[in-house]
C-alpha cells in the first residue's frame, strides 16, 4: 500500500460464499475516492475476487460470480479479505486454499475476514493479525463482559398476528 497507485483488494469467493460478506467490501472499496475526486484517476483501491478456479462460483442463495482471477494467477495483493458464509465448513478441509491464505496473510498489508470467514486464516494457527468481527457464528469469537461470563439473552415480547410477531421478536426490552 505504500505505493502512488490504488491498493489492491483480493477477496476470495467460493461455493457457498455469503454474498453480502463479499459483495458489501466490494462495493464500499471499490467506491472509495480521494477527497475532491471523481472518476478512476482518484480510486483508493482496486478491488478483485479470488477464486481457487476459474469457474463460476455459485454463491448462498444461487448467485453466480465469474472471479477475475484465480489463486494461481492474481496480481500481488495489499489486502486481502476473506468472507464467510457456509461454504467456509468445507473450505476449513481444503488445503490448498488454506496455504494460499497463510502465503498471503504473510505478503499483504492487512488480511481481514468477515463473519465465520475469520476461521479460514486461523485453521493453520493464530493469524498474524486479528481478524473476526462475527460474534454470531460462533460463540467463542463472541466478544466477553470483564466478568468473562457470557451475557444473558433478553427475550422478546410475543405478539399476535404476523406483524406485530416480527415486531416483537425484533424489539429488545
Amino acid at each position: 500500500m505504500a505505493g502512488t497507485g490504488p491498493a489492491t483488494v483480493g477477496i476470495l469467493i467460493f461455493d457457498e460464499v455469503e454474498v453480502l460478506d463479499f459483495c458489501g467490501p466490494f462495493e464500499v472499496l471499490a467506491s472509495a475516492r480521494a477527497s475532491g475526486s471523481e472518476g478512476d484517476e482518484g480510486r483508493l483501491f482496486h478491488v478483485l475476487t479470488i477464486a481457487e478456479r476459474s469457474e463460476v462460483v455459485r454463491c448462498r442463495g444461487g448467485l453466480l460470480v465469474q472471479p477475475h482471477h484465480t489463486i494461481r494467477d492474481h496480481p500481488p495483493l495489499d489486502v486481502l479479505v476473506v468472507p464467510g458464509g457456509r461454504g467456509t465448513r468445507r473450505e476449513r478441509e481444503n488445503e490448498i486454499l488454506l496455504d494460499w491464505i497463510v502465503e498471503q496473510d504473510r505478503r499483504t498489508a492487512l488480511t481481514t475476514s468477515v463473519c465465520t470467514g475469520a476461521f479460514l486464516p486461523g485453521c493453520r494457527g493464530p493469524p498474524r493479525r486479528p481478524s473476526s468481527d462475527d460474534p454470531l457464528g460462533e460463540p467463542r469469537l463472541a466478544p466477553q463482559p470483564p466478568s468473562g461470563r457470557r451475557r444473558p439473552r433478553r427475550r422478546a415480547r410475543r405478539r399476535r398476528g404476523a406483524a406485530g410477531y416480527l415486531r416483537g421478536r425484533l424489539r429488545r426490552d
